[in-house]
């Protein structure tokens, strides 16, 4: 799927399921996190159905958050809400 096309992201996103949701992301983790474009509503329809929100830490003060720590936050938040929905 092509992050940047909004269509085929809205496609993606009514015909999955949260968990079907979750291995794309967890797939695609890298691109998530740097993305700029449509990624993130992937995320926030993820967090409607969880009731939460996902936090993506961006910087600390004056320093830029690597990305591989950002992917490891993204898989933290992802693996509890695998938990509490019972995905594969």
């Amino acid at each position: 799927m092509d992050l940047s096309n909004l269509t085929e992201v809205i496609h993606f996103v009514n015909s999955t399921t949260p968990c079907e949701q979750i291995s794309y992301i967890e797939a695609q983790k890298e691109q998530v996190v740097t993305d700029t474009t449509f990624g993130s509503l992937i995320l926030v329809n993820i967090s409607k159905g969880g009731k939460r929100k996902f936090y993506m830490p961006v910087a600390n003060g004056n320093f830029v958050i690597p990305t591989e720590f950002k992917m490891e936050v993204l898989q933290e938040q992802l693996d509890s809400l695998k938990l509490e929905w019972k995905c594969k």
